[in-house]
């Protein structure tokens, strides 16, 4: 599985139709969101570190694997 991780900087007052925008554009699954809390002077999130999950691919490795769960399934049944 592959993630991704996206930086993005907000004011929480005013920000909430660009992150909605945002979020609706990602091609994965939003994983988790990470507010980066400042307590001095006073108490804000100045950025979000969102986690995406993208969907996963067909690569060599998983070609591999599959042609392996493929013959093991064929002893199986032999």
């Amino acid at each position: 599985m592959r993630y991704r991780v996206h930086r993005f900087q907000l004011r929480m007052t005013r920000d909430q139709d660009r992150l909605e925008e945002f979020l609706n554009r990602l091609e994965g699954e939003v994983v988790t969101i990470i507010p980066n809390v400042v307590p001095v002077p006073a108490t804000y999130v100045d950025f979000v570190l969102i986690v995406e999950r993208l969907f996963s691919e067909k690569t060599p490795v998983n070609d591999e694997l599959s042609s392996i769960e493929h013959s093991d399934l064929a002893a199986v049944k032999g």
